[in-house]
This record gives C-alpha cells, sequence and structure tokens, in this order.
C-alpha cells in the first residue's frame, strides 16, 4: 500500500496542479484516478497496473499534503502496517480513512477521506470527450533536455507553441518580432497539425520532470496529452491548447 500511495502523491501533488483526488473502479474493476488542476490546464486520468481491492469504491482524497507528510515521517518509512478504515452505510462498507501504523504499532496517524457525494461534486466537471490524437510518439530524454534549455533562455514566457513543418514537431518559444526560440522536438512525423496551438510552460515542464516513461499525443481539436507511466500505474495528463 504504502508504494502505490507513494507513487499516486510523486505524480500528483508534488506537481502543484491537483488540489483534490478522485479514486473509483470502473466496469473492468480496474483502479482509476482522476482529478483536474484548479485553472482546468490539466486533466488527469490515471490506472493502476493492478487492481486496488481496498479501492473499490468511489472516493476522494483531498489535502494530499497532509499524506505526503504522514508518507515521509520516519516512523512509517520501514514496514509501515496501512490499511484503509471503512464504515457501514446503505449496506455497504465504505472507505473513510486510511490509517498509518509503524512496524511496532506503537505509532498511530488517520488520513481522512472524502466520501462519494463531496469528490463527485467538487470534480463534476471532468468530462471529456473522445479525442482523436492524429500525431503520436515517444519524446527522447535529448528534446525533454532542450526544452528545459529553451524555458531558462525565454524565461519571460508563459506559453510555448506547437507547429509542424516540412515533417518536423517544432516548438516555439516567444515572439518573432522580440526575443524568440524555436526547435525540432521531435522529426519525421507523420502528419501535420492545421493550427498553431499554444500550451503553458510550467504545466508540461512539471510533467516532463516526472519519473517513469513518457509518451505525448497531439490532436488538431487543441490537445495535447503526456503520458507518464510507473511501476505502479499509467498517468494521462491532458492540456487543453490555449486560446
Amino acid at each position: 500500500m504504502k508504494q502505490i500511495l507513494d507513487d499516486i502523491v510523486q505524480h500528483t501533488h508534488l506537481m502543484g496542479l491537483f488540489p483534490a483526488l478522485k479514486i473509483h473502479t470502473n466496469e473492468n474493476n480496474e483502479t482509476i484516478i482522476e482529478s483536474m488542476a484548479e485553472d482546468k490546464s490539466v486533466v488527469l486520468q490515471a490506472i493502476t497496473n493492478s487492481p486496488i481491492p481496498d479501492f473499490n469504491y468511489t472516493f476522494g482524497m483531498g489535502n494530499i499534503e497532509k499524506l505526503n507528510t504522514l508518507l515521509k515521517c520516519p516512523e512509517y518509512k520501514d514496514d509501515p502496517i496501512i490499511k484503509v478504515i471503512k464504515s457501514d452505510k446503505d449496506d455497504q462498507k465504505l472507505p473513510i480513512a486510511i490509517e498509518f501504523n509503524n512496524k511496532n504499532n506503537d505509532f498511530k496517524n488517520h488520513y481522512r477521506l472524502m466520501n462519494t457525494e463531496i469528490i463527485n461534486e467538487k470534480l463534476k466537471s471532468i468530462r471529456l470527450k473522445q479525442i482523436y490524437w492524429e500525431i503520436d510518439f515517444e519524446p527522447s530524454d535529448t528534446s525533454m533536455q532542450k526544452f528545459k534549455y529553451q524555458v531558462a533562455l525565454n524565461n519571460q514566457e508563459k506559453n510555448f507553441s506547437v507547429t509542424t513543418t516540412a515533417g518536423n514537431l517544432i516548438f516555439n518559444f516567444g515572439d518573432q518580432g522580440s526575443y524568440y526560440g524555436s526547435y525540432i522536438f521531435e522529426k519525421n512525423v507523420s502528419k501535420k497539425l492545421r493550427n498553431k496551438f499554444s500550451w503553458p510552460i510550467s504545466q508540461t515542464l512539471s510533467l516532463f520532470n516526472l519519473p517513469g516513461s513518457k509518451k505525448i499525443k497531439f490532436s488538431n481539436e487543441g490537445a495535447m496529452m503526456i503520458t507518464v507511466t510507473s511501476n505502479h500505474a499509467v498517468y494521462n495528463y491532458i492540456l487543453p491548447a490555449r486560446a
């Protein structure tokens, strides 16, 4: 349990984007994690590699900083006893808290969970239509490192734009009438982007810095998806293009 909780926190809270997480089980009995940044710049849809039996309900995780602090506590570093506490409601045992005990069972804390009604209300606006992805590839470490260089060299910018030219996917920073930078992020892409779309630099940089393998998709509907695969889950981060 500690490993999956660590993984979830590392790929959500440490980015500073998601105020709460919705956990539920889909029709295939898979454990799903959903959230959305407060400014709606990023939507998260994740699925764990294996179902988590104790998460076989719909509930929420708020105050992720509290969970992060619990996971980092030295008392819970080695072989902690972590279990989901449930309460009877409507003939069901619903999760209400995660209990942390150290291995000696003499140091205890509870992390409170959000009930179904509250998390559904908080994240009720997560409704994504089916998106068709024209461009799909695995970015190189070199391309992501060059992104960081361009961000540093164009630190006055909040957004970057993406275009396709002669089979190359190009990232652009700034205004050609002033300070400006660009580079080829990926060569030999098979399809074109019909428009020049823009995305937030800060959020994209945070995603590139996450641990795990990466994939990137672009849609002519004005969306980018960065997928990060860890040892425990597949995290899909969808970023709508900026107007």
